[in-house]
């Protein structure tokens, strides 16, 4: 399946791909694009998304077809590390569990495994009854104090990329919104095949996330041998962005082997 990436940075690097989150796109790395100028960076906009919006369906496996179709096309020594927020993250543990000799390294960002609240109300609430509450979205992102409270709660800055995120909110039928989310959030993630991998991991997880992302950490990190989990420090599902300094030095400092932080960033 092909899908739009943009490529930036050093082209003759070692290669790292960042991989958004649910109902965004690639644009939502653009506290990392400066940071991260030295490496082969590929900014992808997965199935669905973004400029991919009409390159077919989203699904973690679709996604992960493609990620691994740019990797052997466009990766240096065809080997790639992948940085994954939210939805991005359990894409890059897809490309991992079957094709782990494409990837250098993993960085999982607010990785949800385990279910949240909201995702257990998706699961009771009838469809019709979640279709007729995104409408309702849909009709209040009309007025200003909404799309106030959206730009906020997303942690964006910027003129362009607060543009960029109020279009993409409203690019998705309310059907086409709940299917993504229920293939991002609801439907299980198989990780048997994940156990006893020894491709660098590193994990991060927000210190005001919810208990289920927190809890999603520990289960990677039981399965993997060779992975470490740090915590974002005052960060939410938004640390890319609103804490992206420490975002961008714990894993520049981690694919350099060069980490150097306070053991109290470290999870127990």
């Amino acid at each position: 399946m092909k899908v739009n990436y943009i490529e930036k940075g050093n082209k003759s690097a070692n290669t790292v791909i960042f991989l958004h989150a649910c109902g965004v796109s690639s644009w939502m790395w653009y506290e990392q694009e400066n940071a991260f100028k030295d490496y082969h960076c590929i900014y992808i906009d997965l199935p669905q998304h973004g400029e991919s919006l009409r390159s077919g369906k989203f699904t973690i496996n679709n996604a992960a077809e493609s990620v691994v179709e740019i990797i052997k096309k466009k990766a240096n020594n065809s080997k790639a590390i992948l940085i994954g927020h939210e939805t991005g993250a359990k894409v890059a543990l897809d490309v991992l569990k079957k094709h782990k000799e494409l990837i250098g390294g993993v960085v999982l960002s607010s990785v949800t495994l385990r279910s949240q609240f909201e995702a257990k109300l998706h699961k009771i609430i009838p469809h019709k009854w979640m279709i007729g509450i995104f409408k309702l979205k849909y009709k209040v992102m009309k007025y200003e104090w909404y799309r106030k409270i959206a730009i906020e709660a997303y942690g964006i800055t910027g003129e362009n990329n607060i543009k960029k995120y109020l279009d993409e909110l409203v690019m998705y039928s309310p059907d086409q919104l709940l299917d993504i989310i229920t293939e991002s959030f609801i439907k299980p993630f198989y990780m048997d095949k994940l156990k006893g991998i020894e491709v660098p991991t590193l994990i991060l997880v927000g210190e005001k996330e919810l208990k289920a992302v927190t809890e999603s950490a520990k289960d990677l990190g039981k399965l993997f041998i060779n992975s470490e989990i740090f915590t974002i420090r005052g960060g939410n599902q938004n640390h890319p962005r609103q804490c992206y300094d420490q975002f961008n030095s714990i894993v520049k400092g981690w694919i350099e082997n060069k980490l150097d932080l306070n053991e109290s960033f470290k999870m127990d």
